[in-house]
């Protein structure tokens, strides 16, 4: 076995024992226990198709690796819940394939109480076999006043209360349609779990043409007008008529700029074509994404990850930013200063002092192995990204130092540890709902994948 190999092992271990064995080391906040709303590959239903053979339709989907159905309840105009049959045929058949069911409600607020107890009924709906809606979503074109977002989201809290999921569904803030510039970004971030955007890069009310570029630049926009760089986004891609690769390059998009989840609105149902291509979900969406979503939340809040404002978490992290972050998990006894949180800082003398006194820290301890050559312009390189590749070598030597310096009976243990979780490993990375998990070596690390890996990584090192 190699070292390099060796060490990815050991680290892999300790990630698999902490998600399988210990989720509880890594922090105290409940939100790791807690699942998506949305995670996994998505479809939408309108309340005028709904499925005539619920089973076969959802095993179907699910063959397709589909594992939320967003099936619409209701309007505004409509009952609390259009047609109860139907729904109660979709939910005993998509949870026993082990879907979610996520009702949506076309709300155009002129009455935000009205629109509301809509929302409460089928969030309260339970058929003969007990079985209930998974989460519940909002889809706000038509009015969206704060004053009557407020009211709309208040009376469900009241009723559901504030931990239950709620998804909004908006434009995303791209399309020119008019209602676009009247959207409160912030406030939604705050009243709700999870944003779903809609991005339509058919419609002829958008700026911007393709697939990619449009869905790229959704994300990232955004994270922009909320100022949340943590923010649950899911996307949902065009399906009126669109082809595979446009699907594919939705989800490319996604990929890249690290939303959380995605789905397909599809023309009245969903093609051959279309779910082949959302088949391939996994190959862009990682199995633990929400997991990195709140390791980066964690890191942030409590000053281990420096994070300069207007920077976006689906980009680089600079070596020095990194080697930073392992400094303040690992080596407390080290004290940085605190981390800068404005662009103002970013070249600042105090910033560039504390890239080097990690560079130094590490160093000392024997860990970096990249340094630059002799001569070379250290600053570069600090500022420079770094690969997942060296991030996972350097973690894995992190650990192998802090383990060498407890006890023998304590590194016995985490030998065993890692003997046990070996075989795991192999076994998690051929599933194909973790095709994701494969390291791609030579890409670029991000902020998200840094705080997935240092997490996770000091629960084991402990």
């Amino acid at each position: 076995m190699s070292v390099t190999f060796r060490k990815l092992s050991l680290i892999v271990g300790f990630i698999l024992a902490l998600i399988n064995i210990c989720p509880s080391k890594a922090t105290n906040s409940s939100s790791w226990q807690v699942k998506g709303i949305a995670d996994g590959a998505g479809v939408w239903v309108n309340m005028w198709n709904y499925p005539a053979d619920a089973d076969s339709y959802c095993l179907k989907l699910y063959s397709s690796g589909i594992r939320n159905i967003f099936i619409q309840s209701s309007r505004s105009n409509t009952e609390a819940i259009c047609n109860p049959q139907g729904l109660s045929r979709l939910l005993n058949a998509a949870h026993r394939y082990q879907m979610r069911v996520i009702a949506w409600s076309f709300d155009e607020l002129n009455n935000p109480i009205t629109d509301a107890k809509k929302v409460i009924a089928v969030a309260n709906f339970s058929n003969a076999e007990g079985e209930k809606v998974d989460a519940v979503a909002a889809n706000l074109e038509k009015d969206l006043s704060p004053g009557k977002i407020n009211l709309f989201c208040e009376k469900i809290k009241q009723e559901l209360g504030n931990s239950y999921p709620l998804v909004a569904v908006v434009y995303s803030p791209l399309n020119r349609a008019s209602v676009v510039s009247t959207i409160p970004w912030s406030l939604l971030s705050q009243q709700f779990s999870v944003l779903a955007i809609m991005s339509y890069w058919n419609s002829k009310y958008i700026a911007t043409s393709g697939a990619y570029p449009y869905t790229l630049s959704t994300i990232k926009r955004i994270r922009e007008l909320t100022g949340r760089p943590d923010l649950d986004i899911h996307m949902i891609g065009d399906g009126m008529g669109t082809s595979p690769e446009s699907i594919s390059q939705f989800l490319l998009a996604c990929k890249k700029g690290a939303a959380t989840s995605a789905s397909l609105y599809p023309n009245q149902q969903v093609t051959n074509q279309q779910l082949s291509a959302l088949s391939h979900y996994p190959e862009f969406f990682p199995a633990n994404g929400r997991f990195r979503l709140a390791a980066f939340k964690e890191l942030t809040k409590n000053g281990k990850l420096s994070f300069p404002s207007g920077e976006d978490p689906s980009n680089s992290i600079s070596r020095g930013h990194f080697y930073q972050l392992l400094v303040r998990q690992f080596y407390s006894a080290h004290n940085l200063n605190n981390p800068y949180t404005t662009d103002s800082r970013e070249n600042s003398e105090d910033a560039i002092q504390e890239d080097d006194r990690s560079l130094a820290i590490l160093t000392n301890a024997g860990i970096t192995s990249a340094l630059p050559a002799t001569g070379a312009d250290t600053r570069q390189f600090l500022t420079n990204p770094l690969t997942s590749k060296e991030a996972f070598d350097i973690v894995a030597k992190v650990i192998e130092s802090r383990s060498q310096a407890k006890s023998n009976r304590l590194v016995g243990q985490s030998k065993a540890l890692v003997l046990r979780t070996t075989k795991q490993a192999k076994q998690l990375f051929a599933q194909p709902a973790y095709a994701a998990e494969s390291v791609d070596e030579a890409s670029p690390l991000s902020y998200l994948d840094a705080a997935q890996i240092v997490l996770l990584a000091s629960g084991g090192a402990k």
